[in-house]
This record gives structure tokens, C-alpha cells and sequence, in this order.
């Protein structure tokens, strides 16, 4: 991920600034989830959650450390939507491209927020056009989530540190470090 990768997607909020090694793959896994899939959702606009598992390979052992995986979480979406706003935008040439272009024809793609967490975006696809009438008010939501054992479980306990200062202590003893248990549950969540 390049420094600047940070300006080029405003709407994406990194906690640091500073180039990270990131390898883009393909997701491992794509499926429903929440309340669509379950048949219980409420709101007048039909909401599909689509979670799109990370791959392992771009993630190392201490990423839960000082918002490296949410740093990460946020460059994987966003190249996600770099791609789809590119491929929904181009012109569609060979025939596979213009199967591909079909599907995101009639729809806009936009970088969203988890539950109003700005370093959390997912991407929204909602349909334009012909596809935007009073029957068809939806939206689909592509939510990146960890691959079950990308993250150390037992290292995110409500009273372990996971954001550590980057000064030590100015008398050179052992800083007691304080618990991070939002951080931690935020990282649990994905």
C-alpha cells in the first residue's frame, strides 16, 4: 500500500499514515449473512450483507497490534472499491466484461461505514436508473471480515492492551499498560 493511498480515498480513515506491506488477493470467502439471509429484516429498504472473508496472506502474527489490522482491513476495502468503481465505469469490451458490466450497469458503489465507525468502511452497491423504483429499494453491502484464526482470540481479552503508546515510561520502569477493550471488541467483531 503506498503512502498516498490514504489521499487518494477520503472517504477511507487509516490511523496512521505510513506505507504498510499489502498484497492484494482475492477474498477467500464470499457469503450472505445477517438479517436478509435469515429472513428477519425490518426496514423499509431491503439491506444485504455480504461478508467477504480476507485472505490470510497479507496479515502477520502482531496485526492486532496499535490498528495495523484495521489499517489493513481499510486498504483491502478500498482497493475492492477502487476495482468495482473501475469495472463499473469501463467500457465493456469482451464478453465476459460486458456480463460483469450488466450487473453493475444500473447500480452506484460507494464506501460506507460500519455502524458509524469511519475506520470500519464496507462498500454499498444501490441500484440507479431503471433498478431504482419503489420495488427494488435495496442495497448490498460488502463487509470485510477476518478469517477465523487471523486474529489471536485470546490476546483480545477486555483486559489485555492491543494499543501501545509509542513514548515508555520517562522514568525507564515498566509502563502498566491500560486495557484497550473497545479496540479489542472491534477487532473481535469483524
Amino acid at each position: 500500500v503506498p503512502g498516498e493511498f490514504a489521499k487518494q480515498y477520503p472517504n477511507v480513515k487509516f490511523h496512521s499514515d505510513q506505507p504498510m506491506p499489502l498484497e492484494f488477493r482475492a477474498p477467500k470467502r464470499i457469503d450472505v449473512v445477517g438479517s436478509f439471509l435469515l429472513g428477519t429484516y425490518l426496514r423499509s429498504e431491503t439491506v444485504v450483507d455480504v461478508a467477504m472473508e480476507l485472505p490470510m496472506e497479507p496479515f502477520q502474527d502482531k496485526d492486532y497490534v496499535n490498528f495495523r489490522y484495521l489499517n489493513k482491513r481499510a486498504a483491502y476495502t478500498a482497493e475492492v472499491f477502487r476495482q468495482l468503481e473501475a469495472f463499473a465505469s469501463c467500457a465493456a469490451t469482451t464478453k465476459a466484461e460486458k456480463v460483469g458490466k450488466a450487473l453493475l450497469a444500473d447500480a452506484s458503489v460507494k464506501i460506507a461505514s460500519i455502524q458509524g465507525d469511519l475506520y470500519r468502511p464496507c462498500i454499498e452497491l444501490r441500484p440507479f436508473g431503471k433498478a431504482s423504483g419503489d420495488e427494488a429499494r435495496w442495497v448490498v453491502r460488502l463487509l470485510p471480515v477476518a478469517a477465523p484464526d487471523c486474529l489471536p482470540v485470546q490476546k483480545l481479552a477486555p483486559v489485555r492492551n492491543s494499543v501501545r503508546a509509542i513514548t515508555s515510561n520517562p522514568d525507564g520502569g515498566d509502563e502498566a499498560w491500560l486495557p484497550t477493550a473497545h479496540y479489542n471488541s472491534s477487532l473481535l467483531e469483524d
